[in-house]
Formats: structure tokens, sequence, C-alpha cells
């Protein structure tokens, strides 16, 4: 009984996400760009460095 009601859990969350998938891009985005600005700015610093 456990196989199936976390298979349909997992198939609810994912169809949750398609059906809103715009949404869940710019939440993402918003949530990751602190992150990937710190790596593009270590990443300028360690090159600069290494020049």
């Amino acid at each position: 009984m456990t196989y199936f009601s976390y298979n349909a859990f997992l198939r609810e969350y994912i169809a949750a996400m398609m059906m809103h998938k715009k949404f869940h891009l710019i939440a993402a985005g918003i949530l990751c760009f602190p992150w990937i600005a710190a790596a593009l700015l270590l990443l300028a610093a360690l090159i600069i460095r290494l020049l």
C-alpha cells in the first residue's frame, strides 16, 4: 500500500509542477540567482588572480 501512496504523491506533485511551469521557473530563477551570481563572481576573481 505504501508504494502506491508514494507513487500517487509523486505523480500529483509532478502534475502540479507541470501545470504551473512558468511560475515555478520564475520562482526557481529568483531563488537561485544569488548563488549563480556569487559563483560567477568567485570564478571571475579566480581567473583574474590566475592571470
